[in-house]
């Protein structure tokens, strides 16, 4: 007898303001997910911390330090349609960012994949139209 195979995906949430309940937040994210009928499963949800290299704790080791980011995991098996949760959500009146791990970075700015809008080439670029700062040739003026 074949068995169907549970497949995990990673997705980082964007943009969430800090000390967010997770509890409520993975209720949410249930929600989102359970739009094609079938349920899914978070194994796991945690807030991202990062090393702060430059500061360190007492102990002398690197301090952890939150940046509002939420990691969540999901499963589910194999022969089962996903639904794409990628993009902007309302969270509690706030907006929020859903982009799975390990895509390409993209940039708010240009829209151009491999940087982000800090690091964006064009930033300096003035507009052939509207002669502003950050974009080669703007589509919103006449």
């Amino acid at each position: 007898m074949y068995k169907k195979k549970v497949v995990y995906e990673a997705y980082k949430l964007l943009w969430l303001y800090q000390y967010a309940d997770l509890s409520s937040l993975r209720n949410f994210l249930l929600n989102l997910l359970k739009s094609d009928g079938k349920k899914k499963r978070i194994v796991k949800c945690y807030e991202y911390k990062y090393k702060d290299r430059d500061h360190s704790n007492a102990d002398g080791k690197p301090r952890e330090v939150r940046n509002g980011d939420i990691i969540f995991v999901i499963s589910y098996l194999e022969d089962e349609k996903i639904s794409d949760i990628r993009g902007e959500h309302k969270y509690k009146g706030h907006k929020i960012r859903i982009v799975k791990k390990g895509d390409d970075e993209k940039c708010f700015g240009c829209k151009e994949p491999g940087h982000i809008i800090a690091n964006c080439p064009n930033l300096e670029i003035i507009c052939e139209k509207c002669s502003k700062k950050g974009h080669r040739v703007c589509t919103y003026s006449d």
